[in-house]
């Protein structure tokens, strides 16, 4: 059982590895990023296993509205506070947001 935890923040590593300059930028600026996962229960996972949504705890905070106010795209402080209070985000995407 995994929990996303936080949005990916994408380094120069992307850019090389396509070799494509700036690509980096482009994809924050999409604000397709991905994201990372906790791990709550181990188990075992193999290509072809079907993923089933537990429990959505927080459905209005999302990892596009993460990254559009991490980077500037949307700037609703009440929003701001409410993500960066959120028990399930990790405490170094909380510093960044305070």
């Amino acid at each position: 059982m995994v929990q996303v935890a936080q949005p990916r923040i994408p380094c120069w590593k992307v850019s090389k590895r396509w070799g494509i300059e700036n690509l980096r930028d482009f994809v924050v600026d999409t604000g397709r990023t991905g994201w990372y996962l906790r791990v709550l229960r181990e188990g075992i996972v193999q290509a072809g296993d079907r993923l089933t949504l537990v429990e959505r705890e927080y459905p209005t905070l999302t990892i596009a509205l993460a990254n559009d106010l991490l980077h500037g795209r949307r700037t609703d402080a009440q929003l701001l506070q409410s993500l960066a209070m959120c028990p399930a985000l990790a405490a170094s995407w909380k510093a960044m947001l305070k």
